[in-house]
C-alpha cells in the first residue's frame, strides 16, 4: 500500500512566526468513491492523498484539529474570563466554538496578525444564554481572517458556574457537510426556544428546527414598520418617510378604516419624493379602494406586497367627495 500525506498551507508564512499547534489533537473527515469530494471544493489544511492503486486517488483525509490551548472546563465566578492562549490558523478555513453553560456567557473570538495576539485586528461577539447541563452545546463558525486567534469566555451571569464547558476546533473547511454521494449540506443551528439577542454588528449563526426547517422572519427583515394617516379632504398624504438611498418601503398590508363614508370617493396607496409625495408622484398600487360604505377594509400581501421606487415615501391619495377614513399601513425597509 502506498500512501502519501501533504501538508498544505494555504497561506503566507510571516518571517518568526511560529504555527502554534503543538498542543492539539486531530480527527478526520475522509473522501473516497463512496463519499467523493464535490468538483470545485475549497480544501484548506492538512490532508493525506490515499492511493492505494498506483496512479488512483482512493481517497482524501481532512484533518480536523481539536484545540487544547483554547478549550476549557474549569469554572468561572461571576465576572471571570476564561482567555485561550493565541493560536495559529493559517492551516484552518474556520474556528468553531462549542459552549454549554447554566450561567449566561459572553463569548469574543480574536483574531490578530501577531503570535501572541498583542494586537487584535478583529474580535466576533456572541452572546450564549445560559442552559441546563443537558442541553445540546451553542454552537459558533467565525470565518478564519486573519493569522492567529484565541478565544475568551466570559461569565455575565450572577453566580458562580456549574456546568461550563467550551470546546475549539480548527476545520479546514467550514460550514460545508457531504450526505451519501458527495451531496452538498448547509448546516444550521437548532433551536428549541427563543434565541438570544445579538450585539448589534455582531454575526449570529442561522437557524433551523431539528427537522432541518430554516427559521425566517414573515414579511421581511427586522426594519420592520407601522404607520397610519387620517384622510378626510380628497388629498394627498405621507404615510411613511423616504429611506435611506438605495432603500424602499416594501408595504406587506394596509387596512381602512371609514369612520364616515365618502360619495364616490377612493382611497390609493401612492409613492414619490418631497412633501406628501408632491414630486416624482406615482401610484403604488394600480387599485383604488372605496371608502363608501362605513366598515373596515383589509388588503394583505402573501408575499413582498407592494414594491416602491428606492428612496420614496409611501402616502395615501383620497378622491372624490371625501369620506373620513383612518389608514394604517405596514411593511420593512429593504434594499
Amino acid at each position: 500500500m502506498k500512501r502519501f500525506y501533504i501538508l498544505f498551507l494555504l497561506a503566507v508564512v510571516f518571517a518568526g512566526a511560529s504555527v502554534g499547534l503543538a498542543a492539539a489533537q486531530a480527527t478526520t473527515q475522509n473522501f473516497g468513491s463512496s463519499n467523493p469530494l464535490p468538483a470545485g471544493s475549497n480544501v484548506v489544511g492538512k490532508f493525506g492523498i490515499d492511493q492505494t492503486t498506483q496512479g488512483v486517488t482512493n481517497g482524501i483525509s481532512l484533518a480536523v484539529i481539536g484545540s487544547i490551548l483554547n478549550s476549557s472546563t474549569a469554572q468561572l465566578t461571576s465576572g471571570a474570563t476564561f482567555t485561550g492562549t493565541c493560536e495559529s490558523t493559517l492551516a484552518s478555513n474556520s474556528i468553531q466554538v462549542n459552549v454549554v453553560s447554566d450561567q449566561n456567557i459572553t463569548l469574543e473570538v480574536d483574531q490578530s496578525a501577531t503570535a501572541n495576539c498583542s494586537s487584535i485586528a478583529s474580535t466576533f461577539t456572541y452572546t450564549i444564554p445560559a442552559s441546563s447541563p443537558s442541553s445540546p452545546y451553542s454552537n459558533y463558525t467565525t470565518q478564519a481572517t486573519n493569522s492567529f486567534y484565541r478565544i475568551k469566555a466570559t461569565n455575565a451571569g450572577a453566580s458562580t458556574t456549574t456546568t461550563f464547558r467550551v470546546d475549539v476546533a480548527l476545520c479546514p473547511v467550514c460550514n460545508y457537510g457531504f450526505a451519501s454521494g458527495g451531496t452538498a449540506v448547509i448546516g444550521f443551528s437548532t433551536e428549541n426556544g427563543n434565541p438570544a439577542t445579538a450585539t448589534s454588528g455582531n454575526p449570529v449563526p442561522a437557524l433551523g428546527d431539528q427537522n432541518g426547517a430554516i427559521f425566517v422572519r414573515p414579511e421581511g427583515g427586522p426594519n420592520l414598520f407601522n404607520c397610519s394617516v387620517t384622510l378626510s379632504t380628497a388629498t394627498t398624504t405621507q404615510c411613511q418617510a423616504a429611506p435611506a438611498a438605495g432603500l424602499r418601503n416594501y408595504i406587506t398590508g394596509f387596512i381602512i378604516n371609514t369612520t364616515s363614508a365618502g360619495t364616490g370617493s377612493t382611497i390609493q396607496p401612492i409613492q414619490g419624493t418631497g412633501t406628501n409625495c408632491g414630486s416624482s408622484t406615482a401610484n403604488l398600487s394600480a387599485i383604488a379602494f372605496p371608502n363608501t360604505t362605513v366598515g373596515l377594509t383589509s388588503v394583505e400581501y402573501s408575499r413582498v406586497g407592494l414594491v416602491p421606487v428606492a428612496g420614496d415615501a409611501v402616502c395615501f391619495k383620497q378622491a372624490g367627495t371625501a369620506g373620513t377614513s383612518v389608514v394604517e399601513a405596514y411593511g420593512f425597509v429593504g434594499p
